[in-house]
C-alpha cells in the first residue's frame, strides 16, 4: 500500500543521522530500490490519446511494460529500430506497424510546438498557472526558465518568475516571439505542482507543454508509432513510475514496506560511514524483502515464458515445459 512522507517519518526518522533530513535520505535510497524491479504499486495502466506518431508518458512515469493502440496489443522495439531497418525518411509519419511502439527517448515537452495548430511557425506565447487542485493561485517565489529555438535557428531565453509574496496571482505569460523549438524548461524553487502553457498569438488551440515543482529539469519519455493520417489513437499503457524527490509530508510514496526502507536506509547509513560490508548486507536484503513481498503479492500467478519463433510481430508459442 502507498503511504505519505510524513507516516514514514514518524515511523523510521529514528534510523536516520540526527543532524541529517529524512526527506533527503528517502531522495537517495527510494531510486535504487525503484531500479531494483518492477515492484507491486510502481506498475500502473493509463490510457492517453493521440493525433500524433507519437505518444509522451505522463511525468510520474519513466517506461512501458506493455501496450496497446486501439485495442491491438503492440510489441515494443529499441530507439535503433529505424536506424536498423527503414531508415528515418518516414519520421514524421511514425514507424511502420510492424514494430510497434518505438521507443523515442527523452524530450522536454510533452507535444511539440510544430505539431500545434497556431496561425505561423513558432506564433505562441508562454503560459503558466497552478497544476495543484489545492492551489487556485502560482507559488510566491521561484521561476520557470524556457529556452527556445526561433524559425531561424538561434536560442533564446524566457524567464517567468512567481509573483510577490504579497500577490495572488493565478497565472503570468511572457511572448515566445517565434519560438519553435523548446530545448529546456527548467524549473527553479517551486513549491507546488505548476503547468507551461503553449498559447496561440492569434488563432489556434493551446496545448500543455510540460509540468514540475521544486527543481526540474522537466524530460517526458516518448514513444513513437505508426499514425500517417493524424487519426485520433487511444493508446492502453502498462507503465513504470519513476521517482520524484520529496518534499511535503503528505507526498506519496508508493513503495511503502517499512522493513524495506529500514534496510535501504541503514545501507546508505553504512556507505556514508564507509562500512561497505554492512551496507552490502543492507541493499542485498532489501531485494530479498522485495522479492518475497513480489511472491506473496502475485498468489498464484506465475510468469510464463513466451517463444516468438518468427521475430517480430508474429505469434507467439507458449512453453510447456
Amino acid at each position: 500500500m502507498a503511504t505519505t512522507l510524513g507516516h514514514l517519518e514518524s515511523v523510521l526518522g529514528r534510523f536516520v543521522p540526527s543532524d541529517d533530513s529524512f526527506a533527503d535520505y528517502l531522495n537517495i535510497v527510494c531510486p535504487t530500490l525503484y531500479a531494483l524491479g518492477n515492484w507491486k504499486d510502481l506498475v500502473e495502466e493509463q490510457s492517453l490519446t493521440t493525433d500524433h506518431p507519437y505518444v509522451a508518458l505522463p511525468r510520474e512515469f519513466d517506461s512501458v511494460l506493455a501496450a496497446c493502440v486501439d485495442d491491438v496489443p503492440m510489441i515494443g522495439s529499441s530507439r535503433w529500430q529505424d536506424y536498423k531497418t527503414v531508415g528515418m525518411a518516414g519520421a514524421a509519419y511514425g514507424p511502420p506497424t510492424l514494430y510497434g511502439l518505438v521507443d523515442d527517448g527523452y524530450h522536454p515537452t510533452m507535444i511539440d510546438l510544430v505539431d500545434g495548430d497556431a496561425d505561423g511557425d513558432g506564433d505562441y506565447n508562454f503560459r503558466i498557472e497552478s497544476d495543484d487542485p489545492s492551489e487556485t493561485n502560482l507559488p510566491t517565489s521561484g521561476a520557470v526558465t524556457i529556452q527556445w529555438v526561433d524559425p531561424d535557428g538561434d536560442t533564446n531565453v524566457s524567464v517567468l518568475e512567481m509573483p510577490a509574496a504579497a500577490a495572488s496571482v493565478a497565472t503570468t505569460e511572457t511572448a515566445g516571439n517565434g519560438a519553435r523549438i523548446i530545448k529546456h524548461i527548467i524549473f527553479r524553487d517551486i513549491a507546488f505542482d505548476i503547468k507551461v502553457i503553449a498559447e496561440p498569438v492569434g488563432t489556434g488551440s493551446e496545448f500543455d507543454l510540460a509540468k514540475g515543482r521544486l527543481n526540474e529539469v522537466i524530460r517526458y519519455r516518448r514513444y513513437r508509432l505508426s499514425n500517417p493520417s493524424d487519426l485520433n489513437k487511444t493508446v492502453t499503457l502498462l507503465m513504470k513510475r519513476r521517482w520524484f524527490d520529496l518534499k511535503s509530508p503528505s507526498d506519496i510514496v508508493y513503495l511503502s514496506d517499512m522493513a524495506v526502507l529500514k534496510h535501504g536506509i541503514l545501507g546508505q547509513v553504512a556507505e556514508d560511514n564507509s562500512d561497505l560490508e554492512a551496507a552490502q548486507y543492507h541493499w542485498q536484503k532489501c531485494r530479498e524483502l522485495l522479492e518475497s513481498e513480489m511472491h506473496q503479492y502475485r498468489g498464484g500467478i506465475r510468469i510464463k515464458a513466451n517463444l516468438n519463433p518468427t521475430g517480430n510481430g508474429g505469434p507467439l508459442a507458449s512453453n510447456i515445459m
